[in-house]
């Protein structure tokens, strides 16, 4: 049996319960995916969510594995490729993720560096965030690329330009 690729999506968002009136830009992605690549599984959580969307990685492990995430979800989406939930004391096991997209992940210095347990991470890096200090987190560890952005931090998750590079990272995966 193929692998499926599945697709996981963590908005962004002050709260995480307003992501998606703070990161409706980022389901252009989830349409590119389902249009371009109707196989795959798409699924989209609330970065307070990120200990759901865990469990359904680890539960997924044999199928290639896609984490996005937007400003605050990108930055949990580093607490879900650590296995860590909040207690320094004790991880959950790194899953294994194939690709890694983070859009502006934020805040920074909640970033955790990523381990070999991802195979390819991309981080659209703004260097001009503007936006209260929100955005601009620079992602860390092996496997990573940066790719600079600079706009403002709400307009990254409607850059149909950023869009559409990850679309082409997941169809090479696929």
């Amino acid at each position: 049996m193929a692998e499926t690729t599945r697709v996981y999506l963590l908005l962004g968002g002050l709260f995480s319960s307003d992501g998606y009136v703070t990161s409706p830009g980022m389901l252009r992605v989830r349409t590119l995916v389902q249009e371009n690549i109707p196989e795959s599984v798409f699924k989209t959580y609330l970065w307070g969510d990120f200990l759901e969307c865990y469990n359904d990685i680890i539960a997924h492990q044999a199928d290639k594995i896609v984490v996005i995430g937007y400003s605050g979800g990108g930055h949990k989406a580093t607490w879900l490729a650590n296995g860590y939930y909040g207690d320094p004391r004790r991880y959950l096991a790194k899953p294994r993720i194939d690709l890694m997209v983070l859009y502006d992940p934020s805040p920074n210095w909640s970033m955790m560096p990523i381990g070999k347990n991802v195979k390819r991470a991309i981080n659209y890096y703004n260097e001009t965030p503007l936006m209260f200090g929100l955005g601009g987190g620079i992602l860390t560890g092996p496997n990573v690329e940066i790719v600079p952005a600079s706009m403002q931090h709400l307009a990254v998750q409607a850059s149909e330009t950023l869009h559409q590079k990850t679309l082409e990272y997941i169809k090479e995966l696929s």
